[in-house]
């Protein structure tokens, strides 16, 4: 019989902090070396400006307002200024 593993959230929580901890200095450096962020990304309708907001948004909110331990409104996470990581019509 094989091992079985249980899933801890708070191990993976860990985990993928230290996951992105490790990618975003890269991802910081590929950013800002960008000539023009409102060049066209791979996600449509989306800059490569809209991009990096969106990353920054999401590792922000992941890293500093997530808790295994607690349930997080996420509403009050994100912009409501209708930036691109509020945008309905956008991923």
């Amino acid at each position: 019989m094989g091992t079985v593993t249980t899933f801890d959230p708070v191990t993976e929580h860990e985990r993928a902090r230290a996951a992105l901890a490790a990618a975003i200095p890269r991802l910081v450096g590929l950013l800002r070396a960008v000539p023009d962020p409102d060049a066209g990304s791979g996600v449509p309708a989306w800059s490569v400006g809209d991009v990096g907001a969106h990353l920054a948004a999401v590792y922000l909110a992941y890293t500093s307002l997530v808790s295994p331990g607690e349930a997080v409104d996420r509403d009050g996470v994100l912009p409501s200024d209708g930036g691109p990581s509020s945008n309905g019509s956008r991923p």
